[in-house]
């Protein structure tokens, strides 16, 4: 018996539908491939080592010396001249003033006599002798940046009447200052080698 085109046709329609059923059967069967490998991880990075702190000289603005404890060199253009250690600072030191001579005016109201103890060693190799009431100039700086010069006044074991030095020879004597009193906490102590020609280098001190 001869088909006819019309049902050859319909034949050839089933037939391709069956394989395409029986195709995604077995594709829902098979179990998808796994995904490729995922690429590695990447190797941590070795930890950095922290930097070491930058700790200031001691004697310098941002790390001042401390009175009773520490001497620190003052140099002229980069020698030793100098190693100077002062003492903790007396800062209710008005009846010691007034009472040691009678031409010390008491200090103004609001303000306070303070002494300041100070040794110097002389350690420079100069032909001539070494003052150290004039090659040493001390400033008391407040927290506030208000600096106070020496006052004038005369007192016990001052400074100024200390000998002149040889290599190796020290001198200790007191420094006057007139502070106010609200200035007199927090402060610090500049000492400045101020011989002609020594290139103006400073030390600092906390203020105690």
């Amino acid at each position: 018996m001869r088909t006819t085109p019309t049902a050859a046709g319909a034949v050839l329609c089933v037939a391709m539908l069956l394989g395409a059923c029986g195709t995604s059967e077995r594709d829902a069967a098979e179990p998808t491939p796994a995904a490729a490998t995922a690429s590695a991880s990447p190797t941590p990075a070795e930890p950095t080592a922290e930097p070491e702190p930058v700790v200031a000289p001691l004697g310098s603005p941002d790390n001042p010396a401390t009175p009773g404890v520490d001497t620190v060199p003052l140099g002229a253009q980069g020698a030793p001249v100098y190693q100077v250690a002062l003492s903790p600072a007396d800062f209710a030191a008005g009846d010691v003033v007034t009472g040691y001579f009678d031409g010390n005016e008491p200090a103004p109201a609001g303000s306070s006599y303070v002494l300041l103890p100070v040794s110097a060693t002389y350690v420079g190799t100069g032909a001539e002798p070494a003052h150290a009431w004039l090659d040493l100039g001390i400033t008391f700086v407040a927290a506030d940046g208000r600096t106070f010069e020496p006052s004038m006044a005369l007192v016990p074991g001052d400074l100024s009447v200390t000998p002149e030095l040889t290599t190796g020879e020290s001198a200790q004597g007191s420094v006057p200052f007139v502070v106010p009193d609200d200035a007199l906490t927090g402060g610090t102590w500049r000492v400045e080698n101020q011989y002609v020609g020594s290139g103006g280098e400073t030390v600092h001190f906390t203020a105690v």
